[in-house]
């Protein structure tokens, strides 16, 4: 049905062979890790041993880094400082606070004579935790200092957080330029907690993504004919002679809509995730096995089938780095399983036996595609790429989206009440559909090119 041969457009291995090799001056291997309590399966080990082998930060004990520690002010100052290679001897304290004897004093007196820290009444407070929105603060204002193009905030939406409104005014920009950039990134559930306390380990991942961005790692390479640059997740080795027949049609769909193709490597930590994402222009989240329940916090059900433990952390990372670049994301069955979790949400692990419906999802058979009728709300973004609010999809899924994760809304739905489509609210375009658009085009309705061609009208602006 399908052609099973590259395409001369993939760059796939060589994004792969990019992405896996060090980068900066992060030179830590796993035997060089000091840190009883820093563990190579954790979201900040990279950022951990970056900061530690480039004499930024160093353990609270010989063999502890308390990762979860709160920092104080004096701190951050103090390990910004030690970065920029640029703290001048303190002669005068410029806060009453601020002890001239102290570690922290010479740091402290450089960022205040570069506008990097300001104080309130004369004082510091060097002791005080420093808060998430305070850090992105400092470090908006370093950048500044240090003539970073911080323009890349002023189109970052963070309304999507949930939390988006509790962020005081004076840090509003800083926290856009922080995300948007990639040096910040949200927390589960989909919040961006402005007024908690910053952790060690969150700001060692802070200074290891502002060294990536600042040293252009991870930018998108130019291409010469100018395409938008579309990252497909990850789903199976790529490495081989010929891929599958599915993979192939979603390259198929998105080079006959315009796009540059780049099959993205699977990832296992936060900084891979956000080199991948910041490679390519916008998403595709695709189809596949089984998600583990463990991602929403259940048991595995009798019926489960096959799941991919890896391609689920690979996923939800690469998505969640998405969705904190406000990138424009496709999501379709699987991708959209993804979403609903990534936001809080949880899914019918098997619909025959949980969910009461004469409407077959998958075929018994396993053959071929199902297809059943779905209705669409008219605002939605489904009904602007498709033109109307009512047609035919095909189906291949015996899971389906149960509860509603955080800042979703529902816009289209199967006759039997199953949810088949789901946007992001606050984002530009966050888009989950259950079903395959790619193979509707392969098997001759081109209609459904809208939705990539959406996609990368979207990710051109």
């Amino acid at each position: 049905m399908h052609r099973k041969t590259k395409s001369g457009k993939l760059i796939a291995i060589l994004i792969a062979l990019a992405l896996a090799m060090p980068y900066g001056c992060i030179t830590a291997a796993a035997d060089d890790n000091p840190f009883t309590d820093v563990k190579d399966s954790h979201w900040f080990y990279d950022a951990v041993l970056y900061a530690y082998d480039n004499g930024l930060m160093t353990g609270t004990a010989a063999d502890k880094f308390s990762p979860n520690m709160k920092l104080t002010r004096g701190m951050i100052v103090t390990v910004l400082g030690r970065y920029d290679d640029a703290a001048e001897a303190a002669s005068d304290s410029p806060f009453t606070d601020v002890d001239i004897g102290a570690y922290y004093a010479p740091y402290v007196y450089w960022a205040a004579e570069n506008d990097i820290v300001i104080g309130y009444d004369g004082k510091f407070s060097p002791n005080a935790n420093i808060t998430r929105q305070d850090l992105a603060t400092i470090m908006f204002r370093y950048a500044q200092y240090a003539d970073v193009d911080v323009s890349v905030g002023e189109d970052t939406n963070i309304l999507s957080y949930n939390d988006a409104l509790s962020i005081s005014e004076y840090a509003i920009p800083a926290i856009q330029w922080t995300c948007g950039a990639g040096v910040m990134s949200g927390k589960p559930g989909g919040y961006i907690d402005p007024k908690g306390g910053a952790t060690r380990a969150e700001f060692a991942m802070m200074l290891m993504r502002y060294h990536e961005y600042t040293e252009d790692l991870g930018q998108k390479p130019e291409t010469e004919d100018g395409n938008v640059r579309v990252g497909i997740s990850w789903m199976e080795d790529t490495d081989v002679d010929e891929y599958s027949e599915d993979l192939q049609a979603y390259i198929d769909a998105l080079e006959m809509a315009g796009a540059e193709v780049v099959l993205l490597p699977r990832v296992s930590t936060e900084a891979q995730a956000m080199r991948a994402v910041n490679s390519v222009d916008a998403i595709v989240m695709t189809g596949g096995e089984d998600i583990d329940p463990a991602e929403y916090g259940e048991e595995p059900d009798e019926m489960l089938e096959d799941v991919n433990k890896e391609r689920d952390k690979s996923d939800r990372l690469i998505l969640s780095a998405a969705i904190d670049r406000d990138m424009p994301v496709l999501g379709t069955c699987r991708g959209m399983q993804m979403l609903n979790i990534i936001q809080g949400g949880t899914l019918y692990q098997d619909i025959p036996t949980m969910y009461e419906t004469d409407i077959l999802h998958r075929s018994v058979d396993e053959v071929d595609f199902e297809y059943h009728d779905i209705t669409v709300e008219k605002d939605s973004l489904v009904a602007q790429i498709m033109g109307k609010t009512r047609f035919k999809v095909n189906s291949w899924h015996h899971q389906g989206v149960k509860d509603l994760g955080d800042g979703l809304k529902i816009v289209a739905k199967a006759d039997d009440g199953m949810i088949e489509a789901i946007e992001l609210e606050g984002a530009a375009f966050v888009l989950g559909v259950g079903f395959h658009p790619e193979w509707h085009i392969a098997e001759g309705q081109p209609e459904f090119l809208a939705f990539f061609e959406r996609l990368i009208k979207e990710a051109a602006k």
